[in-house]
């Protein structure tokens, strides 16, 4: 009987000390459980930091490689990229996701923005420009497409005449009030060009036979030095006139100079 008892309060004691260790166990489960959560949740909050980080990476990847930017727009582009993702690491560098994540979602939406509005305003100038370089040149290349010749008595085509440089003389109009000399420069020059060209303002008619000179009294479509007519581009092509006083009656050929130190020397222009 004595045994008995003796066993049953040995029972007691283990099952007292079981519930005990349980008891003394749980809250230690519940604590890693929160712990655990909370790493989840700092991985979640990452995740999408890294998420929006690579958004923006991604957009602007695609923003210069699908578009030809200028190199000014390229940098503003590259700056933006590259100091909002260092605003997102910033934060992140700290352990602070829950900041990094607000940080990178309003960096996300609001360099996008950014960056395609400087995108775009690149394009529209771009295009703008092209607009305006399209009508220089159409200016310079089609200056006389509505002149009209009515008040001129007389007009030659492509006259023959010797010269040593490129200008080209295209029309000769004679009036008994002017002469009017029309020519054509490409700025070609060797294995370049000339970034510009200009008319001498002592431009004048030599006439052999009778020792005359006929000063110039006008250039259309050229500009006459000091000021220059300028060239953006290679091989580009200007269609100019110079307007002198009329020839007289009997003159069978002239020459167009320059200048003494000028290339632009024309001589021995048959008009007859």
């Amino acid at each position: 009987m004595k045994i008995v008892f003796l066993f049953f309060c040995f029972c007691c004691v283990v099952q007292l000390s079981s519930a005990q260790y349980v008891q003394k166990r749980t809250p230690v489960r519940s604590n890693l459980d929160a712990f655990g959560q909370a790493l989840n949740g700092i991985d979640e909050q990452a995740d999408v930091a890294m998420s929006y980080r690579s958004g923006i990476e991604k957009y602007y990847s695609e923003l210069i490689t699908k578009n030809e930017l200028s190199s000014d727009a390229l940098g503003k582009l590259k700056k933006m990229k590259d100091e909002s993702l260092k605003r997102i690491d910033d934060n992140a560098e700290y352990g602070d996701y829950s900041r990094a994540t607000e940080t990178a979602e309003y960096e996300f939406r609001t360099v996008i923005v950014a960056m395609s509005d400087v995108a775009k305003k690149d394009i529209e100038e771009q295009n703008d420009y092209i607009r305006r370089e399209q009508l220089r040149i159409y200016s310079y290349t089609h200056p006389f497409d509505n002149m009209t010749y009515a008040k001129y008595s007389r007009v030659i085509q492509n006259p023959t005449y010797e010269t040593l440089c490129n200008v080209q003389i295209t029309k000769i109009a004679l009036s008994p009030q002017e002469t009017r000399i029309e020519c054509k420069v490409n700025n070609r020059i060797d294995n370049g060009y000339v970034g510009w060209v200009s008319i001498d303002p002592c431009t004048y008619i030599y006439i052999p036979d009778r020792k005359q000179k006929l000063k110039m009294c006008d250039a259309i479509n050229i500009a006459v030095a000091p000021l220059k007519t300028e060239f953006h581009f290679q091989e580009e092509e200007l269609v100019f006139a110079l307007i002198f006083p009329a020839l007289p009656s009997n003159v069978r050929t002239f020459s167009i100079i320059e200048s003494v130190d000028s290339n632009w020397k024309f001589q021995n222009i048959r008009i007859k």
